[in-house]
């Protein structure tokens, strides 16, 4: 987030030269999407963490992306956020077909919202392991299937650590 920028102009400056036209309308479905609407006029240092958060999700999916990017997006927030905004992430993917590439050090983080994990080692990084999740969306954290998929990663995980 830019400091120097309301909640709205950070939002806008994710929009593409080729969507200008459509811009103030799509900022504002965006905004409604990510539940900010109502703090769009607000100063990044006003926002809570979670706050935050969904206006940087919210910058990166104006310009209506086929790939979303995330490197640890959920990892400075409180635990109540951090499901709260995993679960945002999973509706707002069904609503709108994009496809996230996330990057993740928490193996329930990565259990819940992926449909394939991909173990990550070595120096330079390679591939170790590639583990799908066939579990259906949406996902119950507490339900054996998904206990099962976590312990399916970890045991990918201690492996590939033993065997480097």
């Amino acid at each position: 987030m830019l400091a120097w920028r309301t909640v709205r102009q950070n939002v806008e400056f994710g929009l593409p030269k080729s969507m200008r036209k459509e811009g103030p309308a799509r900022v504002d479905e965006v905004l409604n999407l990510v539940g900010l609407a109502a703090a769009q006029h607000a100063w990044p240092r006003e926002l809570s963490g979670g706050m935050e958060k969904r206006a940087a999700l919210a910058r990166a999916l104006v310009g209506s992306p086929d790939l979303l990017m995330l490197d640890e997006p959920f990892g400075a927030l409180d635990l109540q956020n951090r499901l709260a905004l995993q679960d945002e992430l999973v509706a707002l993917r069904e609503r709108l077909g994009f496809s996230v590439l996330l990057v993740t050090h928490d193996i329930d983080e990565a259990v819940y919202l992926a449909d394939r994990v991909i173990i990550l080692g070595g120096v330079p990084a390679q591939v170790r392991e590639q583990v799908l999740i066939a579990l259906p969306h949406p996902r119950d954290r507490l339900a054996e299937e998904f206990m099962q998929a976590r312990t399916r990663v970890l045991a990918h995980i201690v492996d590939t650590d033993h065997h480097r």
